[in-house]
């Protein structure tokens, strides 16, 4: 049996993945006091999250009795209506994505330079606007006209 048959087959893991790091709604509860703000900093200092490419994301596990003020980078329906009922509030923050030269690159292309605009015409004369057709019969019908020409 060939080699590459015998080895085992490992997993794959995708460059653009950004996992979060999740905590429950019954851990907040527990760990902070009413009407604390609950930010992904302070869940890192207290070893509830490590720190994820994706950020934290707070999912809806078990019940919260506080008013708290909760900033994540992504937070499940069931999580939001759970703090919204209990008076506290939500704010998501954006996801800063650190992503490699090449891959930005890929992504997007480099800004093309804007030309400096010249009036050519003088400012007394409308500039002459062709009309493009309204739909894709009449451009059809367009095209028909100049090749019997």
């Amino acid at each position: 049996m060939p080699l590459h048959r015998r080895l085992p087959k490992r997993g794959f893991n995708h460059r653009d993945r950004f996992p979060f790091a999740v905590v429950n709604v019954d851990t907040l509860n527990k760990l902070f006091d009413e009407g604390a703000p609950v930010t992904p900093e302070l869940l890192v200092e207290k070893g509830l999250a490590d720190v994820e490419k994706g950020g934290v994301k707070i999912l809806g596990r078990g019940e919260i009795t506080k008013k708290l003020t909760v900033l994540a980078n992504a937070i499940s329906p069931s999580a939001q209506a759970k703090i919204e009922a209990a008076g506290g509030t939500v704010e998501i923050l954006s996801t800063k994505v650190k992503r490699s030269a090449s891959s930005v690159a890929k992504a997007k292309p480099a800004p093309a330079e804007a030309a400096p605009v010249v009036d050519a015409e003088p400012a007394d004369t409308e500039p002459a606007v062709e009309e493009a057709p309204a739909s894709a019969e009449e451009s059809a019908a367009d095209a028909r006209q100049e090749g019997e020409e």
